[in-house]
C-alpha cells in the first residue's frame, strides 16, 4: 500500500494531517491511537459553509421505524451552496401512498435528523421510492442520483442493475406521485423480464 500507508502522495499533500481528513477518507481518532474511518470525503456536503457526512444523515435516518434503505445526496441549492435531497424505501410503503401520508413520513423524518443532529442536517426533501438505484455488485449509484436531481446527464449507466430506480428519481423531480411511479416502474420492469425470460429459453434451444 505504497500510497496509502506512511507514503506521500497527492492526497497527502491535499489533505494535512490536522484537517481530519486522510487519503480522501474521514476519520476520528481515539486516545489510543486508532482510526475509524466514518466515510469518503467525496461524500461531503457543503451545507451554508457546514461540511456534513452524508453517512452520519443516513444514519440517522435509518433508526427510524418504517425506512428500511435510504440515500443521501448533495444537490446544488443557489442559496446554501447544496442542500441534503433524501431517498427512503420504506418497510411499509402504503404509509406514504397518499400525499398526506407521505407529508407525515417526511416531518417524522426530519425531525429525527433534527434532534440526532441539529437543524444544519435537516434534509431539504425526503421523496420515497420503491427501490434505489444500484450497481450489479451491489453499490449505491449516489453520483447518478445527484446528475438525475441537478438534471444533469447521469453518464455511464451500463452496471445499474434496475434502470427503473433511477427512472423512479427522475419522475419524482418532475413531481409525479408515488402510486403513479410505482406503477410505472410495474410496467417498465414486467416487458424487461420477460425479454430476459425469452432471451434464455432461446439460448437453450440453441444448445
Amino acid at each position: 500500500m505504497k500510497t496509502s500507508w506512511r507514503w506521500p502522495c497527492r492526497a497527502c499533500r491535499r489533505c494535512p494531517p490536522e484537517s481530519g481528513i486522510r487519503h480522501c477518507r474521514r476519520d476520528n481518532r481515539d486516545e489510543n491511537g486508532c482510526f475509524f474511518i466514518l466515510d469518503r470525503t467525496d461524500d461531503l456536503i457543503n451545507v451554508v459553509g457546514h461540511r456534513l457526512g452524508t453517512r452520519e444523515i443516513e444514519l440517522s435516518i435509518s433508526s427510524h421505524p418504517n425506512v428500511a434503505e435510504v440515500a443521501v445526496v448533495g444537490v446544488a441549492d443557489t442559496l446554501k451552496g447544496q442542500v441534503a435531497m433524501v431517498f427512503v424505501v420504506l418497510k411499509d410503503p402504503s404509509k406514504a401512498a397518499a400525499p398526506a401520508d407521505a407529508l407525515k413520513q417526511e416531518g417524522e423524518i426530519m425531525k429525527l435528523v433534527d434532534e440526532q443532529l441539529g437543524a444544519v442536517a435537516r434534509p431539504s426533501r425526503v421523496r420515497f421510492v420503491s427501490v434505489l438505484p444500484k450497481s450489479r455488485s451491489g453499490k449505491l449509484l449516489r453520483r447518478a442520483i445527484q446528475a438525475v436531481c441537478e438534471h444533469r446527464d447521469p453518464g455511464d449507466l451500463t452496471t445499474i442493475e434496475d434502470p427503473t430506480a433511477l427512472q423512479q428519481i427522475k419522475d419524482l423531480v418532475s413531481g409525479l406521485s408515488f402510486a403513479t411511479r410505482v406503477r410505472r416502474a410495474a410496467c417498465i420492469r414486467e416487458p424487461l423480464i420477460s425479454l430476459c425470460r425469452l432471451a434464455s429459453a432461446s439460448a437453450s434451444m440453441l444448445q
